[in-house]
């Protein structure tokens, strides 16, 4: 294949194909309104554990803790498994840095690294 055909190929198959602009992949703590810490979320890749923490940011014994699936729409998270999915109902958002968990009623914590 000519070069100028494979770049155009390339570049194609990468405007196809919605990416993630910034990576989700780390330890993020999340509060909820007032700044009060509520757990950790490890991203890494296509997955999640969560970890729920007291003020301090130790980790807490909750039935929420746990690990589960995402699937990524440019910016946007969308757990497919795991107490982001069952016991929060949220849906993520990535931008500058900060990772925002929404539900069905607005902001439910926002996270930094």
């Amino acid at each position: 294949m000519k070069p100028l055909k494979v770049f155009t190929f390339l570049l194609a198959l990468s405007a196809a194909s919605p990416v993630l602009a910034q990576s989700a992949d780390g330890v993020w703590k999340c509060a909820i309104t007032g700044d009060i810490p509520i757990g950790l979320v490890t991203i890494t890749g296509n997955s999640y554990q969560f970890q729920s923490t007291n003020a301090a940011w130790e980790p807490t014994d909750d039935a929420s803790n746990g690990g589960g699936s995402l699937d990524y729409d440019g910016s946007y998270l969308w757990p497919g498994s795991g107490p982001l999915k069952d016991d929060f109902e949220v849906t993520g958002f990535l931008k500058d840095r900060l990772l925002n968990w929404n539900n069905s009623n607005g902001l439910l914590m926002s996270c930094g690294q």
